[in-house]
């Protein structure tokens, strides 16, 4: 539960980060970061292998999967953290130098404890990963829902927020920034956004051409869950100027976890969760810099926080927890290549990893080379779940 009160043709390739399964059908292998070696090489690409992932159809006509569009490599991921905590809802972020940082909660279940937010830091694309430093921690509160972005200055700004696990609700003015100046290896105290009523996050700030930067919220309004953003104009010190994004009450569905992402003709689109009845992730666009929004309007079925990226070839990303059949709970993806109007069909979802689950969130991110890194949680007990990374490839035709 993360909630409020309680609530792209795709093809699959593996880069040489990840380690492929035995022949024999068993569990792959892992690279982990306990035991560092030699740093290796850049990677290559190596030839794609096309995969059909088929979901179930019901009726006279199977219809084939379609061909996807972005890919991974094999069976493998590299564990970032897989002690015996509860490791779950990860960000991620490139930093000038590189490196690769993620953020994400660390406690001893899924909620209900006293979770707190801890960061690694990546030197060699994902590859291998520092231990852990101590982002933000509170002594009787839950820190939920992490997430990083780098911006314009160099800054780092890691948002979250407060979680009340006795009386099992978000906190007032629990929504939360804090800063980093030199890389990630020190953090600011936590600065209060200011949303006096009892509200959640579960994405990055995004930053705006005009130097201001947004940040996606959720809370109860008129009586249900609905989907907000604030702004600020100093880097995150101060924020105000609210607009709402997806009203709840009025639309007759649960708006929560929203996303944000500024295309390349300065709109943004907005992705949001949606679990009521059928759960389904809506869309929404602002054409004046987030000030108004668009009627939300169903995307497709897809559950958890639904994290977007621009790729450099002008298609969208978004991974999400299936919804669908067998892939139920795990981390999905989905393309969309008109700016967020149409996605990949039900049956061309692409899981990204089936071992385990469920998802516990993820964060991708186009690098340089093309690939798209990806950081997410997953689930495989209710007192545990690892942060695993692996890269994506993205088909060209």
């Amino acid at each position: 539960m993360r909630g409020i009160a309680g609530a792209i043709a795709l093809c699959i390739a593996t880069l040489a980060i990840a380690c492929s399964g035995p022949e024999d059908g068993g569990p792959a292998s892992i690279a982990t970061a306990d035991a560092p070696t030699a740093p290796p090489p850049a990677y290559t690409p190596i030839p794609t292998r096309v995969v059909r992932l088929q979901t179930p159809i019901r009726g006279p006509e199977v219809k084939p999967t379609p061909t996807p569009e972005v890919l991974t490599e094999g069976e493998g991921y590299v564990e970032v953290a897989s002690d015996e905590y509860y490791n779950a809802f990860p960000g991620l972020a490139r930093l000038p130098d590189g490196a690769l940082l993620t953020v994400y909660r660390k406690g001893r279940l899924h909620y209900t404890d006293r979770g707190w937010i801890v960061s690694r830091r990546s030197a060699d694309g994902g590859r291998t990963w520092t231990d852990e430093l101590v982002v933000a921690e509170h002594p009787r509160l839950d820190l939920r829902d992490p997430n990083v972005a780098l911006l314009a200055d160099g800054a780092l700004i890691v948002n979250y927020f407060e979680y009340d696990g006795d009386a099992r609700s978000t906190t007032p003015d629990g929504l939360k920034v804090a800063h980093s100046f030199d890389g990630g290896m020190t953090w600011g105290e936590p600065v209060s956004v200011g949303v006096s009523s009892r509200t959640a996050t579960s994405a990055p700030v995004v930053p705006l051409p005009n130097g201001e930067i947004l940040l996606a919220y959720y809370g109860s309004y008129g009586g249900a869950p609905s989907a907000f953003v604030i702004r600020s104009s100093d880097g995150g010190m101060r924020w105000g100027q609210e607009s709402i994004i997806g009203h709840g009450y009025a639309d007759g569905k649960p708006y929560q976890e929203p996303n944000l992402l500024l295309l390349e003709d300065g709109r943004i689109l907005a992705s949001l969760r949606s679990d009521g009845g059928v759960p389904t992730i809506h869309t929404s666009v602002s054409k004046d810099m987030g000030k108004t929004w668009s009627q939300p309007k169903p995307a497709f079925k897809g559950s958890g926080t639904p994290s977007l990226a621009l790729l450099d070839s002008g298609r969208i990303v978004s991974i999400y927890r299936s919804r669908i059949g067998r892939n139920y709970g795990l981390p999905a993806l989905r393309v969309s290549s008109d700016d967020g109007a149409v996605w990949t069909i039900d049956r061309g979802e692409t899981v990204i990893d089936k071992r385990d689950g469920p998802m516990m969130y993820a964060t991708p991110l186009q690098m340089p080379d093309g690939s798209i890194a990806v950081v997410y949680g997953m689930e495989d007990g209710p007192k545990r779940s690892e942060i695993r990374f692996r890269r994506l490839a993205e088909t060209r035709e």
